[in-house]
């Protein structure tokens, strides 16, 4: 603990100094005072950074130069395991960062390894425990992060490539193989991932695996690559190969199934047709990929979504609205410039009627918002009378009061046709903004 209090103040971080104990010594007290500290002359804190970097030298000098029985006991323990991505962060403080990055890391994980003897386990055998244990887990999360690409590409093709199905399904080793897909270098590393992983992204939904679904379209996405077959695999896992249509049953579409995955009582009543009043369960990673696809995907997958988003019924989008994550996929629809505004101004009729129920919600609220913002002159008239007929309701709550405010009811109930005229100019001057950047200025 002293080690990495050590390194913390190194790279910057304020330690408290001004800890009053309580009673028992281990509770604070419910009152600290702060204390007033001198401020350091120039000179005392060039003295004190070349101290530090004399003291992280040492500290780095001590972790490389231990013999691999200490280095891996170092690696996987509980203590021991945090120092080492605590130097990981380091790294960049170093003169030629890359260079001493390549070598510390490669220290640590032994691929230019001399010692040991007949019957020693090998560099790959050493990797692959610590990406399946617990402790050591972390830190091969945090060598991914901080690794540079040829670093990177050494873990990547000697430690987990040809594994990264079975890794995806470990308890332990799934979390590594996110960070990798969250950190690929180029495209050529991002198909060779996506063809190793394509035929398990059914197994994925079905044992709850969602989070490498979540990170592999995300690099798809990022690094522009196997987007259309990513989709394609997505919508194989999502919808029953009996069901030929898009919808995958009855009227759900893939992104109702995948933002309701996992309450299978819901999907089963919307199957059977029509609306169902109980209200689905929204899976949080089922949200994250939908996310994904609408930010970072080519322009018309990211519409594929917002089209299955209008086979929703009215109260059932309500309450996605209303929901933590569930909102923020319509945010990142209202907020996408590959949806075109048809898709949108339908998106706000369906949650017409309900814009009192939005807005009296802290989530909703912020969704109600977006859909303002989005809609015509005429679609924002039906809002404000909504909201004019709620008001009170909405009055009595701080997001209701600030949709209000948002929308500028109080100037819509006195001065309606001065109202009216604002918005009239705000869509020109949006029109001529848009022309004049489309033109090229």
């Amino acid at each position: 603990h002293i080690v990495r209090t050590i390194i913390r103040i190194i790279l910057g971080d304020k330690v408290p100094c001004d800890i009053n104990p309580g009673i028992d010594g281990k509770r604070p007290a419910r009152r600290r005072q702060p204390q007033q500290l001198r401020p350091a002359s120039r000179a005392h804190l060039k003295a004190y950074e070349a101290a530090l970097s004399k003291v992280l030298e040492g500290i780095f000098l001590a972790a490389t130069s231990a013999d691999e029985a200490t280095i891996e006991a170092v690696c996987f323990h509980q203590n021991g395991g945090p120092v080492i991505q605590h130097l990981c962060d380091c790294l960049p403080l170093l003169g030629d960062s890359t260079k001493v990055a390549n070598a510390f890391i490669g220290r640590l994980l032994f691929w230019n390894s001399s010692e040991g003897g007949e019957g020693a386990k090998s560099a790959q055998e050493y990797f692959e425990e610590l990406l399946k244990d617990r402790k050591g887990s972390h830190l091969v999360e945090k060598l991914l992060t901080v690794a540079p690409a040829s670093a990177f590409g050494d873990m990547y093709t000697k430690g987990m490539r040809g594994k990264l199905g079975e890794l995806s399904f470990h308890p332990v080793a799934n979390y590594p193989v996110q960070k990798l897909l969250s950190h690929l270098k180029d495209r050529g590393q991002a198909q060779l991932c996506f063809d190793e992983l394509k035929d398990n992204i059914k197994d994925m939904f079905q044992r709850n695996r969602l989070g490498v679904v979540w990170r592999l379209c995300e690099a798809c996405g990022r690094l522009k690559t196997r987007q259309r077959e990513m989709m394609k695999a997505l919508r194989s896992a999502l919808i029953p190969s009996s069901d030929s249509n898009e919808g995958g049953g009855g009227n759900m579409s893939m992104i109702e199934i995948l933002l309701s995955y996992g309450d299978y009582e819901y999907q089963q009543r919307r199957r059977e047709g029509g609306e169902t009043v109980k209200k689905p369960y929204i899976n949080v990673m089922g949200t994250a990929i939908a996310q994904a696809i609408i930010n970072t995907f080519e322009g018309k997958f990211a519409q594929q979504i917002a089209r299955g988003l209008l086979s929703f019924p009215p109260s059932t989008m309500t309450f996605v609205a209303c929901d933590r994550s569930g909102s923020r996929v319509i945010d990142a629809v209202f907020a996408s410039v590959s949806i075109a505004v048809k898709p949108k101004q339908k998106l706000v009729d369906l949650l017409l009627g309900n814009f009192v129920a939005l807005g009296t919600s802290t989530y909703g609220s912020f969704c109600a918002q977006r859909c303002y913002a989005a809609a015509n002159t005429d679609r924002k008239r039906q809002i404000a009378q909504e909201l004019v007929a709620g008001e009170r309701k909405l009055a009595a709550t701080q997001s209701g009061r600030i949709l209000l405010s948002k929308c500028r009811v109080d100037k819509f109930k006195r001065q309606q046709t001065e109202w009216e005229s604002d918005l009239t100019q705000q869509q020109r001057k949006l029109e001529l903004f848009s022309d004049f950047f489309e033109g090229g200025g």
